[in-house]
């Protein structure tokens, strides 16, 4: 049965089944209807706020009798976990207030109805402490920003200098944002990353102040598991050492503040922190770690719900577990130094094959690239600004965390060295009602060729143009769209192979005749000689169809969730390509040669009749 619900409220389906006019059974189940641009908006557009110390002290007032709140989290854990609709369809969040005695329930509708089931589930003594609090958001919606703030932390947040130490949630069920330090610079860049991402309104940040910093010469950092695969569901205990490898004592500042981290690429939104302030003994705050041996200095628990890597992070070290689902058994091989591993997309031999393409012809040699790392210069940065992005009343050049910054009005544009630039217009949405492919690609090429006459990287690699396509689409309740930018692609390439990658990403976005946003890695790599190709199309292919290669070579792992184990798999395209990363640490010297297979899975999921659909890019490393 389809519903199709013409304004906002609560919506109850009563379903009565009869079999010859005799009632068989009955079910009743309540849904909650939001028009989030009336109800919402207002909220999300609202600033970032800095969090109220009264809400986050964990210090319990002894004055207060607290046995009355002693199951009441469990027991609303039980509530949502049974899935009872009163209490699943509004439930976003709950936490205790220690000082004043009472807890604080979030809730997406605050009516009688619902409020009242929740109250009749505790004894009178809890009800009359229990505090509903409206939300500004449906927890699956909260959910999902928390999950893109944790990637924006992880990936253009760090990039531009902000040091996040942990994400938790505010007591009124908002994201909480913990930083090292706010000033107004902080809360800008903030906002222009999440900018169409996640709205400022649902982040509240607080000042963590800095992290302890380690002593490299002294000691080391390492996180420990008991094992490196665990099963779906399967609790673990990742804890925190810090390791004396000499042979002589040593004597450490004590850790006044840290941060244990736990997060997952492909699930972002279920990201664990605790932020520790340790308490240091005044008369002695030094930590003793005696020759050969490890002292602990923290553990996490975990408990994943979902299959993959999850990675565990503590004062810089981290370690990754792979969480496996015990009904799939993954393709398992032995890496060049014995360690067995899974492949990111396992055996693929018992799907139905189909290829859309041809292989490539087997070259008889290859180059091998040197990337060389060109520093810019604040004249350039400036010459730049101002002859190819318009700049005409530059406000500052700055040095922030790994770029160099210019700043006017509501333009942004960062270096990070002379061949990477990121180009940002604050504004307005715009709407982009008619639009051509030979205009974009007009505007584009002319741009472009205007930089070159100020931007001159020395390089081996050449642009050519591929693709034209809306970059910035806006989708409203009622399905419609509307197009606010539309994107011009280039590939970037050394003789005839394609450089791949956050690192060699070419693009412009335009709108109303404009170039609003660009991101330009134009690298700079160097022929250091040819060498033979040891690895033909096919035997990648092959490789590919068994899960047999590792990606480990290329610094990353590859994260698909459930994978399909019947069906048909469909290669569109096999060609090189050069693996090019982007800040890596160490910086990438030589980069990698790939085959890249690209194509589609599609076939049920593992469990239930779902069928899934996975488009991939997938690596295959030539050595």
């Amino acid at each position: 049965m389809t519903f199709n619900a013409k304004e906002s409220g609560n919506l109850t389906i009563n379903l009565n089944i009869l079999i010859k006019n005799d009632l068989a059974g009955s079910a009743r189940h309540t849904v909650q209807i939001l028009e989030p641009e009336r109800e919402y908006q207002v909220l999300w557009d609202g600033d970032i706020e800095v969090a109220d110390p009264r809400f986050l002290s964990s210090d319990k007032n002894e004055s207060l009798d607290m046995s009355a709140f002693q199951g009441l989290s469990s027991k609303l854990r039980t509530l949502v976990a049974k899935g009872i609709p009163e209490v699943k369809n509004f439930y976003v969040h709950y936490s205790m207030d220690w000082q004043n005695g009472t807890a604080n329930i979030v809730l997406t509708d605050t009516s009688e109805n619902v409020t009242r089931f929740i109250l009749d589930q505790f004894s009178p003594p809890v009800r009359e402490k229990i505090r509903f609090l409206k939300s500004l958001a449906p927890r699956s919606q909260i959910r999902e920003w928390r999950g893109t703030l944790m990637e924006l932390c992880l990936g253009r947040l760090k990039e531009r200098g902000v040091k996040w130490t942990a994400m938790s949630t505010y007591y009124d069920g908002r994201i909480r944002l913990d930083v090292e330090e706010i000033t107004p610079e902080t809360i800008d860049i903030i906002k222009e990353v999440i900018e169409g991402r996640v709205p400022p309104g649902v982040i509240v940040i607080w000042e963590s102040g800095p992290m302890t910093e380690l002593n490299e010469q002294d000691i080391d950092v390492e996180i420990y598991t008991p094992r490196q695969n665990y099963t779906l569901g399967e609790n673990f205990t990742a804890i925190v050492y810090f390791v004396n490898n000499e042979s002589v004592e040593v004597w450490v500042e004590a850790v006044s503040h840290h941060t244990i981290n736990s997060y997952s690429l492909s699930h972002p939104e279920e990201s664990l922190s605790a932020d520790v302030h340790d308490a240091i003994d005044i008369e002695n705050p030094w930590m003793h770690i005696p020759e050969n041996s490890r002292i602990k200095l923290d553990y996490m628990q975990c408990k994943p719900q979902y299959t993959g890597e999850v990675t565990i992070t503590c004062l810089g070290a981290e370690k990754t577990v792979l969480i496996l689902d015990p009904n799939i058994q993954p393709y398992e091989y032995t890496s060049s130094n014995g360690t067995i591993v899974s492949g990111p997309l396992g055996d693929l031999s018992r799907l139905d094959l189909t290829m859309n393409c041809t292989l490539p012809s087997t070259l008889e040699y290859v180059p091998r690239l040197k990337i060389e790392r060109i520093p810019i210069t604040n004249g350039t940065a400036e010459e730049i600004a101002l002859n190819a992005f318009n700049f005409s009343e530059i406000e500052k050049i700055e040095k922030r965390t790994g770029s160099l910054a210019v700043v006017e009005g509501n333009k942004r544009l960062y270096f990070y060295g002379l061949n990477d630039i990121y180009y940002q217009t604050l504004s307005d949405k715009t709407v982009v009602e008619d639009w051509s492919e030979p205009e974009i690609r007009a505007i584009a090429d002319e741009f472009l060729e205007n930089l070159y006459n100020y931007w001159q990287v020395p390089t081996e690699a050449h642009i050519e143009f591929d693709t034209i396509r809306p970059s910035y689409v806006t989708v409203h309740e009622d399905g419609t769209e509307d197009v606010n930018k539309i994107g011009a692609r280039y590939r970037v390439k050394v003789a005839s192979i394609k450089l791949y990658g956050p690192g060699a990403d070419f693009s412009l976005s335009i709108a109303d005749g404009n170039v609003y946003d660009v991101e330009l890695h134009l690298p700079s790599v160097f022929i250091e000689e040819y060498t033979d190709l040891p690895l033909s199309p096919q035997e990648a292919l092959d490789r590919f169809l068994t899960g047999n290669y590792s990606i480990e070579v290329l610094g990353f792992t590859a994260l698909y969730g459930a994978i399909p184990r019947e069906g048909q798999l469909t290669i569109e395209k096999v060609e090189l390509v050069y693996f090019i990363d982007h800040h890596s640490d160490p910086p990438q010297t030589y980069p990698p040669l790939c085959y890249m297979i690209s194509g589609t899975i599609i076939g049920p999921a593992p469990f239930g009749d779902e069928i899934i659909r996975i488009d991939f890019h997938e690596l295959i490393p030539v050595t």
